[in-house]
């Protein structure tokens, strides 16, 4: 990356500072990583690069906003794509989608399938639920949660996502809920059912696996400085994966923000005993 600064008496860029993000993120070698590992999920030769879709967000984070409206504003700046080494900047729209593209995908477990251990919640999309729930009531272990509440728990075997041939099979975890009596002791007509299902590797039990997935929210407590120095107290979107997906970015615009401010600061000479990115932020 080559940048020539000069004096000028022109409106100053207020995303100048994206040149020392752009300049951690080519020393890491962010986009080929990228590119490497999402390669099977550019479909179309046409489409938008998964690398420039989270270079965009990245530099987004680094602006100081979280909201994906916001990524209009730089569809046409120049100086933000050369200084990220971005190719395309997506619209608000594509930018939601794609990070919606789905944590379940097919694409994706087959990516990380060997490489690490992953709990990833499953959408059953078009699949029946009566089909998932007598599975669990046939093969699964129960509990009564209260009166009229029941618990199922436990795995579905030798299931490929979308059925694909190229994928190993992937144990699936079941957790069912039947309710036959709400909590207003009210005796329902129709049983209530609703289905949890999700893919993994991991060499535990079915409620084990369950436990670990819903302890996310427990990681909160840890999370308070860098939600409130990226701004992300406030995520932008509905949908809980495509929030871990944003608040992943956060952390790695984040880490670009600490390192900058420690080599400004071993530049400096100064000591000090902690200072908060949102007092020696870049941008």
């Amino acid at each position: 990356m080559s940048i020539k600064i000069e004096q000028s008496s022109e409106k100053i860029n207020s995303i100048g500072g994206l040149i020392l993000i752009g300049s951690q993120l080519s020393k890491i070698k962010f986009s080929n990583y990228i590119q490497t590992s999402l390669k099977n999920l550019n479909k179309r030769s046409d489409a938008i690069q998964c690398s420039d879709i989270l270079l965009s967000y990245i530099g987004l984070l680094c602006t100081g906003s979280t909201a994906f409206e916001d990524i209009d504003e730089y569809r046409n700046n120049s100086a933000f794509k050369h200084m990220l080494g971005i190719k395309d900047v997506p619209s608000a729209e594509t930018l939601r989608q794609r990070l919606d593209s789905g944590y379940d995908s097919a694409d994706l477990i087959q990516t990380v399938n060997d490489k690490c251990y992953y709990i990833i919640k499953r959408n059953i999309r078009q699949e029946s639920k009566e089909y998932w729930f007598d599975h669990a009531k046939s093969h699964c272990d129960w509990e009564r949660l209260r009166e009229g509440k029941i618990r199922y728990t436990g795995f579905v075997e030798h299931i490929r996502p979308v059925q694909r041939e190229d994928i190993q099979n992937i144990n699936v975890v079941i957790e069912a809920f039947e309710t036959t009596i709400n909590r207003k002791e009210q005796h329902l007509l129709f049983p209530e059912i609703y289905i949890n299902t999700f893919w993994t590797n991991l060499p535990l039990e079915a409620k084990e696996v369950i436990e670990l997935y819903h302890q996310h929210r427990t990681s909160e407590q840890y999370h308070s400085e860098l939600k409130t120095d990226m701004d992300v107290e406030r995520l932008p979107s509905g949908k809980f994966e495509t929030n871990c997906l944003v608040f992943q970015l956060a952390q790695t615009a984040y880490n670009l923000l600490r390192r900058i401010s420690i080599d400004m600061v071993q530049f400096e000479e100064v000591k000090v005993s902690r200072r908060r990115i949102r007092t020696c932020s870049a941008v």
